[in-house]
């Protein structure tokens, strides 16, 4: 991972396909008020994506979600050693997607 050089960065991610929907109740949806704006690398300057320009309702509706999710004790009463079988394979399916390395090149600060 620390081995890479700027050309493999660079390769890597000019190899990403931006998804520019929010992740809300394990879908990808636009914002509710169909509102993108642009993702850009502040690298370069370059424009990634255009993405969901979410506000507060889409907040509300994402932490309403976690909430039910969390309260139907799915998760919260689940036995440790399932609890981290689930993040360890979360863990694999981010190292085998690299993801962890490529999401310095699209994080955006505003």
């Amino acid at each position: 991972m620390l081995d890479k050089t700027l050309t493999n960065w660079q390769a890597a991610a000019d190899g990403l396909k931006i998804e520019g929907r929010a992740f809300i109740n394990g879908q990808l949806t636009d914002a509710l008020s169909g509102e993108t704006r642009p993702s850009i690398n502040p690298a370069t300057g370059v424009k990634l994506a255009d993405v969901a320009k979410c506000g507060a309702e889409d907040a509300d509706l994402a932490v309403g979600h976690a909430r039910a999710a969390f309260d139907s004790g799915i998760w919260s009463t689940m036995v440790p050693a399932d609890r981290k079988m689930v993040l360890v394979r979360w863990a694999e399916l981010i190292a085998f997607n690299d993801y962890t390395e490529l999401k310095t090149t699209w994080i955006e600060f505003e």
